[in-house]
């Protein structure tokens, strides 16, 4: 049973509030709608759409020389009668709409089937939304050079049965990392997609994942597919009262606004290539991003070395977060870099993810003992323990610091050597302090980050 192995409150709380304001309030408008909608679905329902349009022309770049999409691959195991639904058409309705050309929509106001003609490589809508799920048609839909596409369904029992995950599973993996062309030579017809992307989102009744698990996950998980996940669960004990809801009132409009970036994003994407040879933009790291991004990838490392079963997923993690970092920067348009509190928002979101990842698939390790994943468990519990006492040092450091010496603030040296913690575990605290809205970082001042307490009622509050 998903869930069964960690008992009630042992999985850390859903950090719905780590996300980009822009889509934390969308998804809060769609709870508003929809009270019993997970708060797990609500988060890989935003970050799916968002994903989805950001990357038709954006690639991001890591520590080195090296790009990688902005796609992300969602999963939500979500009991029936929820409200998934609700979220999904909140979130997908409109962009599925657009995703159609003008002569698909000619059609179908006729009663027509759609029929769109494809002139040249890149002619068509620049985002595909695939119904036909089998390898032929994802290179129907992503032929040519730099065309994008999404598979989001609402119940994605379809999609768990097709060919594409029972016998091209390896193709998924490989648009995920964007370095392979797709080939299909048959006698009757040829086709290719070059520099092709392609996102997965997957909502699925709990009971029926654990079928497809005993079937078929073990193989999967081991090719690579369901690691890459960024993953959502859904149980009894699980709570849609959280810190973002109890500091963030509903926002009316968020959907809409939310979606006049997305199709904002999307015109830009559509004109990409039209009169210059197709290239995506890409986005970088800030120097102070960048930084973290170091240490991540050692502790993920460190992560994978001693998580037995679940290393692949592990090993993804730090990829997952710098898409995530990515996407989060462009739906909110922040600059020309990725900044340091976009990273670590994206890393609250994936460590939450590797947990749900734990309750999902660490069944299908049949030689884990019961005591392994109680050492697992006990892992886990202890890093979050460790994050709150991180917090509550920083924070006292923060507000002490902050009567001492206004109307300066306090910097992250000073934060850092008065807190007697090292510089990432003060950067990890940080970007959950501010996710709660207990502290705020403003801009760099001579290099250094400015980090003056909020309204000390806010302070006593959190305490």
């Amino acid at each position: 049973m998903i869930g069964g192995m960690l008992g009630a409150g042992a999985a850390p709380e859903c950090p719905i509030d780590a996300l980009p304001e822009l889509l934390r309030e969308a998804a809060l408008e769609v709870l508003s709608l929809e009270p019993q909608v997970p708060l797990s679905c609500l988060l890989t329902d935003a970050l799916a759409a968002a994903s989805a349009v950001v990357q038709i022309a954006h690639d991001v770049r890591g520590l080195d020389h090296r790009t990688m999409p902005t796609t992300i691959n969602t999963l939500a195991a979500v009991p029936s009668g929820l409200g998934k639904g609700t979220s999904f058409n909140e979130f997908f309705g409109p962009l599925d709409r657009d995703a159609l050309s003008a002569p698909e929509l000619d059609d179908l106001r006729r009663g027509e089937e759609p029929n769109s003609p494809r002139d040249s490589p890149r002619s068509g809508p620049p985002l595909a939304f695939l119904q036909d799920q089998s390898y032929k048609g994802l290179l129907r839909d992503i032929e040519g050079v730099g065309k994008a596409a999404t598979i989001q369904h609402e119940d994605g029992l379809g999609f768990l049965e097709s060919d594409l995950v029972y016998k091209h599973a390896d193709r998924l993996t490989q648009l995920w990392s964007g370095q392979a062309a797709l080939r299909l030579a048959t006698a009757r017809e040829r086709r290719f997609a070059i520099d092709a992307r392609c996102s997965v989102g997957v909502r699925v009744q709990n009971k029926i994942f654990e079928g497809f698990l005993k079937r078929r996950g073990e193989k999967a998980y081991h090719i690579g597919l369901l690691p890459r996940f960024i993953v959502g669960v859904h149980s009894p004990q699980s709570s849609n009262v959280n810190r973002a809801t109890r500091l963030h009132g509903v926002c009316p409009g968020a959907l809409e606004r939310l979606h006049a970036r997305l199709k904002e994003i999307t015109e830009e994407s559509a004109s990409i290539g039209q009169t210059a040879p197709f290239s995506r933009k890409v986005i970088e790291l800030d120097a102070s991003a960048a930084q973290f991004m170091r240490w991540l990838k050692e502790h993920t490392f460190q992560g994978a070395q001693g998580s037995g079963f679940l290393a692949p997923s592990w090993s993804r993690a730090w990829e997952n977060t710098l898409r995530v970092s990515a996407v989060s920067h462009v739906v909110t348009n922040q600059g020309d870099r990725v900044s340091l509190e976009t990273v670590q928002a994206a890393w609250l979101v994936v460590h939450w993810s590797l947990s749900q990842h734990e309750l999902v698939f660490g069944s299908l390790d049949a030689s884990r003992s019961s005591s392994a994943r109680e050492r697992i468990h006990a892992r886990m519990a202890t890093h979050e323990q460790r994050l709150l006492t991180d917090m509550s040092i920083v924070l006292g450091v923060v507000a002490q610091r902050g009567r001492t010496v206004p109307p300066f603030g306090v910097t992250l040296l000073e934060v850092t050597t008065f807190s007697g913690i090292s510089e990432a575990r003060v950067k990890t605290a940080l970007a959950r302090l501010v996710s709660d809205g207990s502290v705020w970082i403003s801009p760099e001042r001579g290099g250094t980050g400015y980090l003056p307490p909020s309204d000390p009622r806010m302070i006593s509050v959190w305490r």
